[in-house]
């Protein structure tokens, strides 16, 4: 069963209902308990819906401008938090902000600008799910190029 949008609650559902069933048992797959790993799955899609859902409810309260002018401010900061990083590589940072605290901003900025895209993501484009499938398989392209450029086995299994 491919888990989509349109389905995640039966999947969730039936995980649920196979942890159920393996919860007298002590049958183990190698360091997995199957009831445990049908229940943390369960868990882990339950928790994506729901982000599903908060973005959602928020794309409806706020303009397409508005989003777009969060985006782009924040995309902006993350520019410059990178930027900073990148002179403290170099030795020519010219402020006193250290790389450790640096990568602290960096981080959190990235958080910010995954979100804004989510958001943007969400409000701009109806289909949500059908958007990040293709963005997804846009994504998953751009990392199987980089694995070749750098010569580097793509077989990971």
């Amino acid at each position: 069963m491919e888990i989509t949008e349109y389905n995640i609650q039966e999947a969730i559902q039936a995980l649920r209902q196979c942890a159920a069933e393996h919860e007298s048992e002590h049958v183990c797959t190698g360091a997995v308990v199957t009831k445990d790993i049908c229940h943390d799955v369960a868990i882990y899609l339950e928790n994506n819906a729901r982000q599903a859902k908060k973005l959602k409810r928020i794309s409806l309260e706020l303009k397409k401008e508005e989003v777009l002018e969060y985006l782009i401010e924040n995309c902006s900061k993350l520019l410059y938090f990178a930027a900073t990083q990148l002179r403290n590589f170099n030795g020519k940072t010219p402020t006193e902000i250290s790389m450790s605290s640096n990568a602290i901003r960096l981080e959190k900025q990235s958080a910010e600008v995954l979100f804004a895209l989510e958001l943007s993501i969400t409000l701009l484009h109806p289909n949500y799910p059908e958007t990040f499938k293709r963005i997804q398989k846009l994504r998953n392209e751009r990392l199987d190029y980089f694995m070749h450029v750098l010569n580097m086995n793509t077989n990971m299994e």
